[in-house]
């Protein structure tokens, strides 16, 4: 009988590997020379570098602290603001109330007297302006002007309207003209971006406007609005003050870090600045830093918005309101100016010691409108 015997499996051949050159051959060698490397390494793992070793953070900008204080200067006497600051700040703060800022001149003020006491088109007339040169006075009648045009059919204005009809007919005005006029300013109206949060990798946060200053790109100015002009609820305005006075310490913080070496005597100097709308009421504050580190925020001047043609003499608070802020961007332009020019660290105590970057914020800095 015939035995059947199964074929003999054939080797199979790798011609690839045949007709592969040297250079290939020394390729796949050194693949699998590094597989053997990597699941050596996976069994018993080797840092790639060495720990750092514990560094010295004392002279950074970046510490970050709990204990950020902030002493709201418009809610105490001056008996307990000097407890808290001293009696030579705390009386600073409060003669900026009874002081006129230097570009409140007599004229002006005359010219805002009289445009007031004028009625019909004689209020239009009046408020045209015959001294070009006199650029806040120039803004003055672009604001009443706009003014005139939204009374001269009907003299009274809605107060039940929501928000941003609030901001955009009543409130931008103040300021879009104000924009115009002096070419310092570049502002951002309902639910603009604070640009301020991101240094500390805050998530984005929503405000009613925010000013941005042409001099350097940083934010010195923004608003809040607490709802229409007569729909404010409690919670809502105390949210915003909350959002209010943490927006101002980025905005501050945002400017500080640029000027670590400058001394803490000159730094104090640095403010920035918002206003809180609340139903019909506006009110201007600064935010600045004292010697020891804490905020300080005090109250600059407060205004009503008129709604109707009859409480046009409200105007002129508005208008001092506003000369007071200008005077203060001013005077701040000057400042950072002669901070520049300083190119030697300061020999005392400077900014770079004191300044605290609050921690929390970028966990819970985000408000919306």
């Amino acid at each position: 009988p015939s035995i059947c015997r199964s074929p003999r499996p054939k080797k199979r051949v790798n011609y690839a590997e045949i007709d592969s050159s040297d250079e290939e051959r020394e390729s796949r060698k050194i693949r699998r020379t590094n597989n053997t490397t990597d699941l050596e390494s996976a069994e018993s793992p080797v840092p790639r570098t060495p720990p750092q070793a514990p560094r010295d953070l004392t002279t950074t900008p970046n510490k970050y602290s709990e204990d950020i204080s902030i002493i709201c200067a418009f809610d105490k006497s001056v008996a307990e603001l000097t407890l808290e600051i001293g009696a030579e700040l705390a009386n600073k703060l409060y003669s900026v109330r009874n002081t006129n800022p230097q570009i409140w001149t007599p004229d002006l003020e005359k010219y805002i007297d009289n445009v007031l006491k004028k009625s019909g088109k004689q209020f239009k007339n009046a408020a045209l302006v015959d001294v070009p040169d006199d650029l806040f006075r120039l803004y003055c009648e672009k604001v009443l002007l706009d003014f005139y045009n939204l009374v001269d059919i009907n003299p009274n204005m809605d107060r039940k309207i929501g928000k941003h009809k609030y901001i955009t007919y009543q409130i931008s005005s103040i300021y879009k003209f104000y924009e115009k006029t002096f070419l310092n300013l570049d502002f951002d109206w309902i639910e603009s971006h604070a640009r301020s949060a991101r240094i500390i990798n805050s998530e984005i946060v929503r405000i009613d406007s925010i000013a941005t200053r042409h001099y350097d790109g940083l934010d010195v100015w923004h608003m809040e609005v607490a709802g229409g002009p007569c729909n404010a609820t409690d919670t809502y305005t105390l949210g915003d003050t909350k959002k209010t006075l943490r927006m101002d310490v980025l905005k501050l913080i945002a400017i500080l870090r640029n000027h670590l070496d400058c001394n803490v005597e000159l730094a104090t100097k640095i403010k920035v600045f918002c206003t809180q709308v609340i139903g019909t009421r506006m009110t201007l504050y600064a935010l600045g830093m004292l010697p020891d580190g804490r905020f300080i925020s005090s109250e600059l001047a407060t205004a009503v918005v008129p709604f109707s043609f009859h409480g046009r003499s409200q105007f002129k608070a508005v208008f001092r309101m506003m000369a007071i802020f200008h005077d203060e961007l001013t005077k701040q332009e000057e400042l950072m100016g002669e901070i520049d020019r300083i190119v030697l660290r300061s020999k005392g105590t400077t900014v770079r010691h004191v300044l605290k970057i609050p921690r929390n914020y970028s966990s819970e800095f985000m408000y919306l409108s």
